[in-house]
């Protein structure tokens, strides 16, 4: 079943101050569902601790960003079929977070919430953005396509861990997973030429240049 992952940073501290409290106290669903924010070692992280941990003169400059927030999320079909329950996003999330921080030698700042509405199960993570190295020096944080791509990959490996095996999609979604690929090949097969052609027009276009500057080194001579 698909992983999915989105992301967006705030420059401005004070959204993303307010970013942190919405996740933290957003209305849940359900007895089970808890309000706050949890961290890699706390089930009930600080809110103030960690909207005053953003504050930091590594990124008080106003082009540069404060925090990045990530979102991951399953169906609820997935969710169903998996035997989660309330609270196993926080399994997921700091299994991720641990993951990713081996994988990168990054180390983060991060609080979560779960959020389990009706059509998608979510967990919000905010993410200070900056970040310690191995040795302990700090760097600005940047999560661009690539390192998201990164999570998502971690987080659907956890997924399968964690329920103990890879689930496999309805039949409807399998088909349109399968249509999605033929079209993707497909228009990787009909941009191959066009590349080709135009990297021999590339070759041509520098040969001749080269040619005009043989000749007209022999006309000076």
């Amino acid at each position: 079943m698909g992983a999915f992952v989105s992301n967006i940073y705030f420059k401005n501290l004070n959204d993303a101050k307010n970013k942190t409290k919405y996740i933290c106290f957003r209305e849940r669903q359900g007895e089970k569902e808890r309000l706050g924010i949890f961290s890699k070692d706390n089930d009930n992280a600080s809110l103030k601790g960690f909207q005053k941990l953003l504050d930091d003169k590594k990124t008080s400059h106003s082009s540069v960003a404060v925090a990045h927030e990530l979102v991951f999320s399953m169906s609820r079909n997935e969710w169903k079929r998996s035997g989660f329950e309330p609270g196993d996003y926080k399994k997921f999330i700091r299994e991720v977070m641990s993951r990713y921080e081996m994988t990168s030698g990054k180390r983060l700042e991060w609080v979560s919430a779960e959020h389990l509405n009706d059509n998608n199960p979510h967990a919000h993570v905010m993410i200070k953005a900056v970040y310690h190295d191995r040795d302990g020096v700090p760097f600005r944080l940047r999560i661009d396509k690539p390192e998201r791509e990164v999570f998502r990959e971690i987080f659907q490996e956890v997924k399968n861990d964690i329920r103990g095996f890879e689930l496999q999609p309805p039949q409807r979604e399998w088909e349109q997973s399968k249509e999605n690929m033929k079209n993707k090949n497909k228009a990787k097969n009909t941009a191959r030429p066009l590349l080709e052609s135009l990297k021999r027009r590339i070759e041509e276009s520098r040969r001749q240049g080269e040619r005009e500057r043989e000749n007209d080194c022999e006309y000076r001579r």
